[in-house]
């Protein structure tokens, strides 16, 4: 009785206690938000002399984890044989190769980027560096600037920036450079550690890790001339980089039926390439980024090669099966479209058009009145242009009826219905050019952006005393001022091989435009440096 009688009372004050208790959810405490720290005592020390290792060894403070060591590592100058990278714990270590043999006095500098990141958080050590001698004094000399894109004027990420103590132009075909960097995601660079000595420096976009200029469309920039660096010259060296003219190679090539044939590049293209066929060929082509097609009527040839870019195709007509049915589709949008006041509806479809039915195109206002059309075609008939007489308080609506549109082969469209307007001249606004003491002959050319879209490119012969570009969407306009050394009207790369320097560009943002507002720009003669403008209120 008594035994049982403490059993219940212990039952008791331990539920008591339980129901007491506060509930809640285990936590880890604070989320480590630090990077891994490095231990000195116990790791190889830092800034060394006359020193030639065979490994070196970082310990931390907390368990690590090395991500892309290869990539994100700079060891410059650079070695011949690729370093090992093992860790374990909280220990790294960096073996050389049995074969490195590694510069006399020379400066070596390991930065290793982002590859040191905390093992659970993943918090990365970023530009942690290793820097030794292997003679009797460390070099301090260095650089630093940006590498900017030659035509956008932003800031490039991931460029290598290289330094060679050997001048010839085939050392960055032929040798790995003396000392490099990478640029951060600003395009900014730094190399520290640097001997005095005349320098050539090149930026290149190393799509291979070879660090050399050996693919074709790898992207480079260089300067003029080398340059001696000491204490007393100029650390800062800014650099523009561009992508290389390459003839476009061909890659691939389909066939599909009812006569379409899609040949793609290994880049995207700035016109047709030239084509020739093995016989006579009912065809039309155009090109889209780094895709030629080419639609031909299959009714009227059998087996046929062509040849672009000095490739052979053998081509075997696809006729379509009787069973499937193709159409004409439209590739314009059918929300309802707005249209500047200067311009016409532009409806684009996915074949080229070889005939046009009138009768079964309607156009029409609300009040439901058919109206009167021009119309043409463009962009290699892929396209249609119409022209009617405009209100800009007026909604309209377009309806091309089934079999409006052949195509080769006898591919008809389905009916197609869209809606359009004419946007209000009020809502819009006008951007003039104005020459001001500056000289027809200079090789000037200026393009006119809407963000990436181009609005068109002008020379100074285009101006008399003032350019208008009217009917303009209120919102902020770029302006690329282009110094067309070969006066061909468009922005040049630059050339390597020949030591040209892309055509210099210079990006300018304009003043917001208004809705029924002018805004001016004043291109004067000191048109590189100074850029006026100011607007004046629209009637």
């Amino acid at each position: 009785m008594v035994n049982n009688w403490s059993r219940n009372l212990f039952v008791f004050f331990t539920l008591l206690f339980l129901g007491c208790a506060t509930q809640g959810k285990l936590t880890g405490g604070e989320k480590d938000e630090d990077p891994p720290k490095l231990k000195t005592e116990k790791s190889t020390p830092n800034f060394q002399t006359n020193y030639t290792p065979n490994e070196i060894v970082f310990v931390f403070d907390e368990f690590i984890k090395i991500t892309n060591p290869l990539k994100e590592t700079g060891i410059s100058p650079p070695l011949k044989h690729l370093p090992q990278f093992e860790s374990k714990g909280k220990k790294f270590v960096v073996k050389f190769s049995e074969d490195e043999v590694l510069k006399e006095n020379a400066t070596y500098t390991l930065n290793f980027g982002k590859a040191i990141k905390d093992f659970r958080e993943g918090n990365t050590l970023e530009d942690f560096s290793f820097v030794f001698a292997t003679g009797d004094f460390l070099d301090s000399l260095e650089i630093h600037g940006k590498v900017r894109d030659a035509k956008t004027g932003e800031g490039v990420e991931d460029v290598v920036v290289m330094l060679y103590d050997i001048l010839g132009d085939s050392a960055v075909i032929k040798e790995k450079p003396f000392y490099f960097d990478r640029t951060n995601k600003s395009g900014e660079y730094k190399i520290q550690n640097i001997k005095t000595d005349t320098f050539a420096i090149y930026a290149l976009m190393d799509e291979n890790l070879s660090y050399t200029w050996d693919l074709p469309s790898e992207a480079i920039g260089f300067l003029d001339s080398s340059f001696v660096l000491n204490d007393s010259s100029n650390s800062h060296l800014d650099l523009v980089i561009s992508n290389p003219f390459l003839e476009p190679k061909l890659i691939s090539t389909e066939s599909y039926k009812d006569g379409v044939i899609k040949i793609a590049f290994d880049t995207p293209l700035e016109k047709k390439p030239n084509m020739l066929f093995s016989k006579p060929l009912d065809y039309i082509s155009s090109f889209e980024k780094d895709s030629l097609f080419v639609w031909y009527d299959t009714t009227a040839t059998g087996y046929f090669s062509m040849y672009s870019e000095g490739d052979t195709i053998s081509i075997k007509p696809k006729k379509r099966k009787s069973k499937s049915i193709q159409k004409i589709n439209s590739k314009t949008s059918k929300n309802n479209t707005s249209i500047s006041p200067n311009d016409s509806l532009r409806l684009y479809f996915d074949r080229p058009i070889l005939t046009i039915d009138t009768s079964k195109i309607i156009v029409m206002d609300t009040s439901n009145t058919p109206l009167i059309y021009q119309y043409e075609m463009i962009q290699d008939s892929l396209g249609i242009s119409i022209r009617t007489k405009k209100k800009y308080d007026v909604k309209y609506s377009i309806q091309l009826l089934d079999s409006a549109l052949v195509s080769f082969n006898r591919i008809y469209n389905d009916s197609i219905g869209l809606n359009f307007n004419y946007l209000d001249p009020e809502e819009l606004g006008t951007i003039y050019f104005i020459k001001d003491s500056i000289s027809t002959d200079s090789n000037f050319a200026f393009e006119l952006m809407d963000g990436k879209k181009s609005l068109g490119v002008y020379t100074l012969t285009d101006l008399e005393e003032k350019l208008t570009i009217d009917f303009l969407s209120p919102k902020k306009y770029t302006l690329h001022i282009i110094d067309d050394r070969n006066a061909n009207g468009i922005w040049d790369t630059g050339n390597f091989e020949s030591r040209q320097q892309p055509e210099q560009i210079i990006v300018k943002e304009l003043e917001k435009l208004r809705a029924n507002w002018e805004l001016e720009v004043i291109l004067s003669k000191s048109v590189f440096n100074i850029l006026d403008e100011h607007d004046t209120k629209g009637n």
